[in-house]
Formats: structure tokens, sequence, C-alpha cells
């Protein structure tokens, strides 16, 4: 594995879950980013983000529904 991507809900926010899995993420020594789904809205994008700035990780924003990257990869 190359690349760990820890995926988690935007609409829900933060659940104690999230710290679990990223905390196994950077536990493995492998690199990984936090994908946050459901973001459907651009102007959205940095309110979903910020509870999970505090993992000091790159975040990526997308909706998977609507097919839609919200953010620049």
């Amino acid at each position: 594995v190359d690349l760990l991507i820890v995926v988690v809900d935007g609409r829900v926010g933060f659940v104690p879950e999230d710290k679990d899995v990223v905390l196994m993420a950077q536990e493995s020594g492998k690199p990984f980013v936090i994908l946050v789904n459901k973001v459907d809205r651009q102007q959205d994008r940095e309110i979903a983000k910020a509870d999970f700035y505090q993992f000091s990780a790159d975040i990526i924003a997308t909706s998977f529904e609507k097919h839609d990257h919200v953010d620049e990869v």
C-alpha cells in the first residue's frame, strides 16, 4: 500500500470513530489523506474540513454521489 485514504462523512462531521481510524493510519507509518465525503456545495467545503485539520493531514472534500470533486487535488 502506497497511500491510505480515510473516508469520513462531511454531513455528520467529526465523530470519535474518525479519530480512531486516523490514529490507526498515523500509526501505520504510511502516507494518508482524509477524504471528506458528502460535501455537495463548494461553499461548504472549508466548514466540512475544519474538524479534521487537527490531524495534520491533507484533506480533500468531495461528493461521491454527485461525482463532484470539490477540492483540487
